[in-house]
């Protein structure tokens, strides 16, 4: 006998027929940049290694707030923002804030505790159909008490006018216990 139970029409589910999927077109910022497709994620672009190398990591509004990063200059950190810029911080909701001004306080008090920093994008992947850019960064420096640091985390965000818009930030300081 088989333990296989046969359903009666009854109890079966109804099949619905979908369209099939048609991934959005993936919009490569740079032309010259290496990117190609996930083969599991069609609507989603990737770096090759040759583009890592190459120090072009995605989108180029995230490698132009590295280069400011590593400038110390806050005068241009602060203008890789826009004006009315939005930072979501998920796992510290009270350090969530909107405008430009925080970032100057913010980058002003990190680059004041660690003035040897120096921020590295160590992945980025843009997803054309919701236009984020999803980077892997890591931050090393050392603090004025001459104690070594690292910042690792992923950011989620978004650019207009080549100025980062909004972010979700996932980015905090590496502790080992």
């Amino acid at each position: 006998m088989s333990s296989r139970r046969e359903s009666s029409p009854s109890t079966r589910a109804a099949r619905i027929e979908l369209a099939p999927y048609v991934p959005p077109p993936v919009v490569a910022i740079f032309p010259h940049m290496h990117l190609k497709r996930n083969p599991h994620r069609p609507d989603i672009a990737l770096m090759s290694t040759e583009t890592r190398r190459s120090s072009l990591v995605g989108d180029p509004t995230i490698v132009n707030l590295r280069d400011a990063i590593n400038s110390h200059d806050i005068d241009r950190i602060v203008g890789s923002f826009t004006e009315d810029f939005e930072s979501s911080v998920p796992m510290h909701p009270s350090r969530s804030f909107v405008g430009n001004e925080q970032v100057r306080v913010n980058w002003s008090r990190l680059l004041a505790r660690v003035p040897d920093l120096r921020a590295q994008i160590q992945r980025a992947v843009f997803d054309a159909e919701s236009g984020q850019t999803w980077s892997e960064w890591e931050m090393i420096g050392t603090t004025t008490d001459g104690e070594p640091i690292t910042f690792r985390g992923v950011v989620i965000s978004t650019a207009r006018d080549g100025k980062m818009a909004w972010n979700r930030f996932y980015l905090d300081e590496v502790v080992d216990r």
